[in-house]
């Protein structure tokens, strides 16, 4: 259905000058306003003063019902709590002699607090400490080993110092330092002279050569049926005899007895469990077997039986279709 506003201007406005209002951009489009913005932030608005909450809105509007029995003095710390092992738990050695602070702070922390006794005899307790720690007694012996290697260099300088008392010594003393600080030269690697390049055409009877197969001589052909001097003349060992010799296969050996008894058996002592069980079993008189005196006879409980639902399911036989 047209609209009035089209009706009016098919009435009053020709085809073109339509054409020219319809492509005219609506700036209300282009510019488009925040719905979120408010001129004025402290007013409400008018739809909302006169909205009606619903029942939802009523209970989620009013404050959470605070518990009786909440007592916040019985509240705990925020920070999380140590557990009762780790405050009992006693460190190694290892962890304390680790936890000790460096010695070179120590001495300066007592220098600053020289006047301060308490702190003077705790620094001086501490330092106690470290002097039984593992790692004091280690540096104790890399100083050691240490002056011992400058002893030993200062000995040698010494003994050089002798040999090389006259000026004749010092001068060949600097010439083999000369020598062997000369730097290293690396030799080029050694490429073979192969002479001049040939073409292929000159190269064709050498390749034509090269490209057939190697024959190689397969020698004499060997008779199966000789046999060489060293087997003639060889002595089997204890071992080859013993194992050059027939296996005794199962069916050599005759068939057992059933009814015989085994010699360990017969030789077997029983143990008290044993001789309990072989006893026969005690019964009253009158059933001394199993066994019924009437095999067709139906005990009187099993005529009274009700089968269940699930007896009937399965007490029908399968069926297969047409099974021929």
């Amino acid at each position: 259905m047209v609209s009035k506003r089209v009706k009016y201007a098919l009435a009053h406005l020709s085809r073109r000058q339509h054409m020219a209002m319809l492509a005219r951009p609506a700036w209300r489009r282009l510019n488009k306003t925040d719905i979120h913005y408010i001129a004025d932030p402290y007013s409400v608005h008018r739809s909302a003063l006169k909205c009606h909450p619903s029942k939802r809105l009523r209970i989620m509007s009013q404050p959470r019902v605070v518990n009786k029995k909440f007592d916040p003095t019985k509240l705990g710390s925020s920070y999380p709590k140590i557990h009762p092992k780790t405050l009992n738990a006693k460190p190694s050695k290892r962890i304390v002699e680790m936890s000790l602070p460096k010695k070179r702070m120590l001495l300066i922390t007592r220098k600053q607090f020289s006047e301060n006794k308490t702190v003077v005899r705790n620094i001086d307790s501490i330092l106690k400490a470290i002097t039984k720690t593992r790692y004091f007694k280690y540096r104790i012996l890399c100083l050691a080993a240490e002056q011992r290697m400058m002893a030993k260099a200062a000995k040698l300088r010494k003994r050089l110092h002798k040999a090389l008392s006259k000026p004749e010594d010092w001068a060949k003393h600097k010439q083999t330092l000369e020598r062997i600080a000369v730097p290293k030269v690396v030799p080029e690697p050694w490429t073979p002279d192969r002479g001049e390049k040939k073409s292929i055409e000159e190269m064709k009877d050498r390749l034509d050569i090269l490209a057939q197969p190697v024959v190689k001589d397969s020698g004499a052909k060997l008779n199966p049926f000789s046999v060489k001097p060293g087997a003639l003349k060889y002595q089997a060992s204890e071992r080859i005899k013993e194992i050059a010799v027939r296996k005794i296969t199962k069916d050599a050996y005759p068939p057992k007895d059933p009814t015989a008894v085994s010699p360990a058996a017969i030789r077997a002592v029983p143990t008290p469990r044993i001789l309990i069980l072989a006893k026969p079993a005690s019964r009253p008189p009158g059933r001394e077997t199993d066994l019924k005196e009437d095999a067709f006879s139906v005990v009187p409980r099993a005529l009274k039986a009700k089968c269940t639902a699930r007896t009937k399911i399965l007490a029908k036989p399968k069926s297969y279709g047409n099974s021929t």
